[in-house]
């Protein structure tokens, strides 16, 4: 092995133990948001909201202000929303302001589930190298340690992967859903004459 190698490969196994913080920091990360996730769930199934059918325009926005403990955007949405009820323009700068706040959370769910498994592979291929370098020593124990530390990683970067994956797409669906309903009070907030 050239110098440059040598380098390259010092370099890399020093990489190890913050690849593996990372990922160890990411499951916790992935667990955490698992619970909220359930709990978001089972607050929806629990308070689904009837559609409030009424002859004035603004009906179906009184009620859901009033449902101010709804969960997801549309609790949020009825929370930031109470005390613009009556200024159209208000009431888009908090249907925004929610918007922004459900791409945000989406967003850093699918960030993690890429993150997940690449740290998971680079967490695989770097024990690799001393494990090849235990198999041309005849050191068995020295490739069976490496090789448990390479396949553990590989599987809680996919798990991660999978829990952030599954949670991001759930959620796009719920706020989609959520902002759909906003959208439609909110054009019928402008159509009101003033």
């Amino acid at each position: 092995m050239n110098m440059l190698e040598h380098w390259l490969y010092d370099a890399t196994g020093l990489l190890l133990t913050p690849v593996i913080a990372t990922l160890v920091a990411l499951g916790a990360f992935a667990l955490v948001m698992f619970g909220g996730f359930l709990r978001e769930g089972l607050e929806r199934r629990a308070s689904r909201p009837a559609p409030a059918r009424s002859a004035t325009p603004m009906a179906p926005l009184a009620h859901l202000l009033a449902q101010h403990e709804a969960p997801g955007m549309l609790g949020r949405f009825a929370r930031e929303a109470r005390s613009a009820a009556d200024d159209p323009r208000r009431l888009a700068e908090v249907a925004t302001r929610c918007e922004l706040e459900a791409t945000r959370r989406v967003s850093r769910l699918n960030l993690v589930a890429r993150a997940g498994p690449t740290l998971g592979l680079m967490a695989t291929l770097i024990p690799m190298g001393p494990a090849l370098m235990a198999l041309a020593d005849n050191d068995v124990s020295g490739l069976a340690r490496s090789l448990v530390v390479a396949f553990t990683a590989t599987v809680c970067g996919l798990l991660v992967g999978l829990l952030c994956a599954t949670m991001g797409t759930v959620r796009r669906h719920w706020y989609a859903a959520d902002l759909t309903l906003v959208d439609e009070l909110l054009e019928r907030a402008e159509a009101l004459p003033r």
